[in-house]
């Protein structure tokens, strides 16, 4: 009975402050968005057709893909390493892009 008696309490004075015109810290407070990674992130190649994540490139140079990121090769994202991939799969004119790794991709 007493908790109920303190929501009363709590939504009476509520009320008298939005016809008072003192509900602004009633608001919810903008909190800036923080990057979860810095740039030091690793990230995987994918390319949209099937299978879609990069696992390694062959000895003979050639790229292989996987259906399955937790077997995809992950880089650093401003790796030397990265940069080589990626040249490599132009030469094979295949259109990919990276994004953020998973905790559980292979990193290489």
């Amino acid at each position: 009975m007493n908790n109920l008696f303190d929501i009363h309490t709590l939504a009476e004075s509520y009320l008298r402050d939005l016809e008072g015109g003192k509900t602004n810290f009633y608001q919810e407070e903008e909190t800036p968005v923080l990057p979860l990674v810095d740039c030091g992130m690793r990230v995987v190649v994918v390319r949209e057709e099937m299978p879609s994540y990069l696992a390694g490139i062959k000895p003979s140079g050639r790229p292989v893909f996987t259906h399955d990121m937790k077997l995809a090769a992950s880089y650093d994202a401003s790796s030397w390493k990265l940069d080589e991939v990626l040249e490599r799969l132009k030469i094979y004119d295949l259109q990919v892009d990276t994004m953020p790794a998973c905790w559980y991709s292979n990193h290489q």
